[in-house]
């Protein structure tokens, strides 16, 4: 069942890290297109205001795929101990189930 949910968190780990590559290109895109149209632009504000409004909220998009893929990450690596603390237990027993046998016989 550690094996599943370690898995499904590989899965979402890159889902989370394509998306956030997918908005860093477009933020970066739209910077420059920002870049571009400021420097032909007459002034206009609401241009300006339009792309800092967007750019804000892809940072906030980004910043929340981080924290997530940050979460994603910090669970992966429980799990992870989870199963060396599970397989050495179920060395253990094996050990211990050997032993049992070996003075039964």
């Amino acid at each position: 069942m550690d094996i599943f949910a370690d898995n499904h968190l590989f899965e979402s780990r890159d889902a989370l890290e394509a998306e956030k590559l997918r908005l860093s290109v477009l933020y970066e895109n739209i910077k420059l297109e920002h870049s571009t149209c400021q420097g032909e632009a007459d002034g206009s504000s609401s241009t300006d205001s339009k792309y800092k409004d967007k750019i804000q909220r892809l940072e906030k998009k980004i910043l929340a795929q981080q924290e997530e893929l940050t979460e994603l990450l910090r669970r992966k690596g429980e799990n992870a101990q989870q199963i060396i603390d599970l397989n050495n237990k179920l060395s253990e027993m094996q050990k211990e189930l050997n032993a049992k046998t070996r003075r039964s016989v």
